[in-house]
């Protein structure tokens, strides 16, 4: 399900942000930062990401050839054939990968056993489901295996999410974000649209917020009343700003704690609302029932509440002696403030790294000490970190070291990353989309130069620079055969007429925000097909000839409402 929350924008003052070039650096990290591995020797050592591999030339992002993406089928959901036999689900989104001791898992969002599933049970507390799938690619739609109930095996199993053993409340927009394993443990984090409060204080001190993430508390925030489902939406007491048509901004006891650090602030009263930090749940899979996970963090951020994680195999903290294939030595994990950047906000992308295994102690709770990205040395071009959030600075996105962090998409959507080894040797990040008017701020204007269109980029670390947003799979014209929006396409347009051996996508009745709405069926379907929630299946990523890889990746296409399989050629 796209984030329903308040759409998350971002400023683009250089104010913002520490300098790059005063920030921590390695050596000045605590105990636990990522440092150089103790047995690797300078002849041991790689100039480049891809220690261990033969020497190679360089390409730079821009002589990469990226075919066309090749549609391999609906995946889940409305048209797919691989349903297990009797299985009630007629629809979800989403559909985040990992591998964990010899299985590989897909967690999928929002999930509607039948089509009118959110009109009869229009607030759910659990509809997230998961998967599993065949660990190496064979060729045309990979089989899924729903976890099923035990006392009801046509009823596909709901992901629970417990906090001290009680069951956290996980319904529409409430979905896991990015899953990873450390090798001895599963993990998810979730996002719950969970606005961070300021911490009650007696009455000679006053509410507080961790400094060390970047928050301050600020008290002159209040809901909006009456909330939709139970999710709680800050508003600005001062106008009433945030609060969609219908609620008013009411007082609330204490205040949020506000991220000034974060790339959303642009130094405006206004741009505050917009940097209220989010609780994000990371949580633990159990061994014995793989839809149940036990929160042991509690991470509250800002800057990753829209994050995707990769773990790899060695990394020293710099420039040299790293592997990034798939492996469980380190942590990446990669976010940004926000789904959407609108008025000329933006929403700029971080990264932190931490050691792997993770650790968990005798109550429970996860020892999280991660390295905040804050910065490359301008002498050396080595990357600075830092153990405060606050120091975490946004990535370059315009292929130059240290260079600028704008971010020119306004509907960023989730993000995958992805390593893709010999013989390309770059990171491949896949983002953008669309997302439903109604959860947009301006419609008319949260547009781009291709709009709802996936993009693509590259880069030769996982800090960057990255390589300039290219297109990758564009909806197109519901006039042009062929095209998603198209007849012969895979995406719902009203506009759409049906040739004779080329039909339109055909619109499903029942979305899960129309619960919200009454469930009213209109005449005609105003409510088009999107694309979100693009995903790298690793496992998958397979060479193509002397000189490239294949990667395979889904997409959420929300009307039809499910998920494709998708092909993409990337050579040298």
């Amino acid at each position: 399900m796209v984030d329903a929350s308040i759409p998350a924008a971002e400023g683009r003052g250089a104010t913002a942000h520490p300098d790059a070039s005063t920030g921590p650096s390695v050596a000045d990290a605590a105990p636990n930062a990522p440092v150089p591995d103790a047995g690797l020797d300078d002849a041991d050592a790689s100039s480049g990401p891809a220690a261990g591999d033969e020497p190679f030339e360089p390409v730079a992002a821009s002589q990469l050839r990226v075919s066309a993406p090749a549609l391999i089928g609906p995946w889940v959901g409305p048209g797919s054939t691989l349903a297990q036999p009797g299985l009630k689900l007629f629809g979800t989104d989403l559909g985040w990968t990992f591998e964990h001791k010899g299985k590989l898992f897909a967690l999928f969002g929002d999930s509607m056993s039948y089509d009118r599933f959110y009109c009869d049970v229009p607030d759910p507390v659990e509809d997230d489901t998961l998967a599993t799938l065949p660990r190496a690619y064979s060729g045309g739609l990979p089989a899924l295996s729903f976890i099923t109930r035990p006392d009801s095996p046509q009823d596909a199993a709901t992901m629970r999410i417990l906090r001290a053993g009680s069951a956290l409340s996980m319904g529409i927009a409430k979905t896991p974000l990015t899953g990873f394993s450390d090798g001895a443990r599963a993990f998810t984090l979730v996002g719950r649209v969970a606005y961070t409060r300021c911490a009650a204080a007696g009455a000679e001190q006053a509410a507080s917020c961790d400094a060390d993430a970047g928050l301050e508390c600020i008290s002159d925030f209040g809901v909006c009343e009456p909330g939709i489902g139970d999710l709680t939406r800050p508003c600005d007491l001062k106008d009433g700003s945030g609060c969609a048509l219908g609620q008013q901004c009411m007082e609330t006891p204490g205040g949020f704690c506000v991220d000034r650090s974060c790339s959303q602030y642009d130094g405006t009263d206004s741009s505050l609302l917009f940097a209220i930090a989010r609780d994000t749940e990371i949580a633990v899979q159990r061994d014995d029932d793989p839809a149940l996970f036990d929160s042991v963090l509690t991470f509250v951020t800002k800057k990753f509440h829209n994050p995707t994680a990769r773990t790899v195999k060695r990394f020293s903290g710099g420039l040299r002696g790293n592997d990034y294939a798939p492996g469980h030595g380190t942590l990446f994990l990669w976010g940004r403030p926000g789904f959407t950047a609108e008025q000329k906000r933006q929403s700029q992308l971080y990264l932190l790294a931490h050691d792997l295994p993770l650790a968990i102690d005798a109550q429970g709770a996860l020892q999280f000490s991660p390295r905040y990205f804050a910065g490359v040395d301008s002498a050396t071009n080595e990357p600075r970190w830092s153990s405060r959030q606050a120091d975490a600075v946004a990535l370059a996105m315009d292929g130059k070291i240290g260079g600028d962090p704008s971010e020119p998409i306004h509907i960023v959507n989730q993000l995958a990353i992805s390593w893709l080894g010999a013989p390309i040797r770059k990171w491949i990040m896949l983002y953008a989309g669309d997302t439903p008017d109604p959860l947009l701020l301006d419609a008319t204007n949260a547009v781009a130069s291709a709009p709802g269109a996936v993009m693509v980029r590259f880069a030769d670390e996982p800090w960057g620079p990255w390589s300039e947003a290219r297109v990758h799979l564009a909806p197109g014209d519901p006039m042009v055969a062929g095209d998603p929006y198209g007849p012969g396409g895979f995406l719902y347009h009203y506009a759409c007429t049906d040739l004779p051996s080329q039909p339109c996508a055909r619109t499903v009745p029942i979305r899960p925000v129309d619960s919200y709405l009454g469930c009213v069926a209109p005449l005609i379907q105003l409510d088009i097909g999107r694309l979100y929630a693009a995903n790298i299946i690793d496992a998958y990523t397979t060479p193509n000839g002397d000189d490239g890889l294949s990667i395979y990746w889904n997409i959420s296409t929300w009307n039809p409402y499910g998920v494709l399989l998708m092909k993409t050629d990337i050579s040298r």
